[in-house]
């Protein structure tokens, strides 16, 4: 198979990260990329905790939701959300964390990121994929439950011909069996 970069696009609790973690598994020559990484890493020196900590507890969702006393009451994905929406993008332009993202692929893998929600961050994606000839594919995830309600981020739909649809709603077997093909 070429090398191609595969962005899942879903709201939370959808499972992107359940499905690449699983999908990492089955194929785990793929790279996992994330558009995050930047601010993961300032949120974890705000925390005075290491990048590999941070993740390590960020799954925990209750955890991510609550407020912090070392965020100033803000809770960790809180946190995440005014670096990027307030202090990154502002600064330094809406498609800054594709940017980083794309700078991070060579050609010679292939790319699972679980948190595409931005048209902008994509474009960065798509000058790279076509430097290279990789293929981009854009997948968005459903879950019966799940929705964009209250969320910064939604389905990107500005590309149609890069999107394919993954209902979540059986075995996560079968989600990265819909992943592969």
């Amino acid at each position: 198979m070429a090398a191609m970069i595969v962005i899942l696009n879903g709201p939370p609790g959808c499972g992107k990260d359940t499905i690449a973690n699983a999908y990492l598994e089955k194929y785990p020559s793929t790279v996992l990329v994330s558009f995050k990484v930047p601010i993961q890493r300032i949120l974890a020196a705000l925390m005075g905790c290491s990048t590999e900590q941070l993740l390590d507890i960020y799954e925990d969702r209750l955890w991510k939701e609550s407020p912090n006393s070392m965020l100033g009451g803000m809770s960790p994905r809180e946190t995440l959300i005014w670096l990027s929406e307030e202090v990154i993008k502002p600064k330094f332009g809406k498609p800054f964390f594709g940017r980083v993202l794309a700078s991070q692929i060579n050609g010679n893998s292939n790319y699972l990121s679980t948190d595409g929600g931005f048209v902008e961050e994509i474009y960065p994606l798509l000058v790279k994929c076509h430097e290279l000839r990789m293929p981009l594919k854009i997948v968005h995830v459903y879950r019966e439950g799940c929705s964009f309600q209250g969320d910064s981020r939604n389905y990107i739909t500005t590309f149609p011909e890069y999107v394919t649809e993954l209902y979540n709603n059986g075995t996560v077997e079968e989600a990265v069996e819909k992943l592969s093909r």
